[in-house]
């Protein structure tokens, strides 16, 4: 949504610093949020033996963790925005660094609202609840569209704010997301204020730490990649317009990808209420094996799909910005990415 509002802004240099703001907020995001990645297993494997005590206190101990890993990760990108934007080659003085800074700052003050939001999308997954967070997603997700053009362009008494306006709309969006996704969990039952509020013993404390430094292992090597790739982009011109194809040809994939990628996470959850079934109730170690090959076959035509369609969408690119020499530059990527 934002790189299209972005886009239409017609300045190569704001989409460039979209995209490096956007990828070290991201980065940051992944690589110290393991969390997400973990609860929804365990909140699964407790539904499945309809210990709804576990499921609250695994949705508790998350949330409680999520504000302490997100209040650092606000901090970090907040209090030095300047080196974190020297990471992917934004440097102080040059035009996408005057665009990158005031975005990255206000993208930053929803770390924790993100992160929690994040969290509770997982738990309702781990009882194979997915319409609610689809329900939750869409309807913010048209929020973020209706606040977009405003505070980018301007309308009436507002004052248009460029890039840092599509951040301050996200982050809008983000907050309310956290308070719908916090109004359902207690609603529901699905965590109690006492579970939020203990920190986790070493105990139950110990399974996440021990399965997130398996799950960074693959989100730090992703991302330091996703990061190089920002990086050498940044420094082939100074306009910008690579980096700004660069940031089409990354979301253009993600229309596809970000489907994809959701096949881990349903497999993640299937494969573990799987496993904790009784043998009577179509559970069990062989059951789950014949499950994660049927998600294996899925995700083969699926991407074969889907790769196809990013072919066809690639005259969506003039749609995303109208700068020629973006579109351009972001076609042989963008073909390149279908292929993968």
């Amino acid at each position: 949504v934002d790189i299209f509002w972005v886009g239409r802004m017609g300045v190569a240099a704001s989409l460039a610093a979209q995209g490096a703001s956007d990828r070290i907020f991201s980065s940051t995001f992944w690589v110290i949020t393991f969390l997400p990645s973990l609860v929804a297993p365990l909140v699964a494997k407790a539904a499945a033996t309809g210990n709804t005590q576990e499921v609250q206190r695994q949705v508790g101990q998350a949330i409680f963790l999520s504000v302490i890993i997100g209040t650092f990760g606000m901090l970090l990108l907040t209090q030095l925005p300047q080196q974190a934007l020297a990471v992917v080659g934004v440097l102080p003085g040059t035009e996408v660094f005057n665009h990158a800074r005031p975005y990255i700052i206000i993208r930053s003050l929803s770390f924790i609202p993100a992160i929690i939001s994040t969290v509770a999308f997982a738990a309702f997954r781990g009882t194979m609840d997915t319409m609610t967070p689809l329900k939750v997603t869409l309807c913010c997700q048209v929020l973020n569209v209706l606040l977009d053009p405003v505070l980018i362009f301007g309308l009436g008494p507002w004052a248009a704010l460029g890039a840092a306006g599509a951040a301050m709309a996200t982050a809008g969006a983000e907050l309310v997301t956290f308070g719908v996704y916090m109004w359902l969990l207690l609603k529901r039952r699905m965590v109690r204020w006492r579970y939020m509020w203990q920190p986790p013993s070493w105990l139950s404390l110990r399974p996440l730490l021990v399965g997130g430094l398996a799950v960074q292992l693959r989100a730090v090597s992703l991302n330091v990649a996703l990061i190089c790739a920002m990086r050498s982009t940044l420094q082939m011109d100074t306009n910008g317009i690579h980096a700004a194809a660069h940031t089409l040809t990354i979301n253009l994939w993600q229309l596809g990808g970000i489907v994809l990628l959701s096949l881990g996470s349903i497999a993640s959850i299937i494969i573990t209420q799987t496993v904790n079934k009784k043998a009577s109730e179509g559970g069990g170690l062989i059951a789950a094996k014949s499950a994660a090959d049927r998600i294996l076959v899925w995700g083969l035509l699926m991407g074969v799909v889907l790769g196809i369609l990013q072919v066809g969408a690639l005259p969506l690119l003039r749609v995303f910005s109208p700068v020629e020499a973006v579109q351009e530059a972001a076609k042989v990527p963008s073909l390149i990415a279908a292929g993968t």
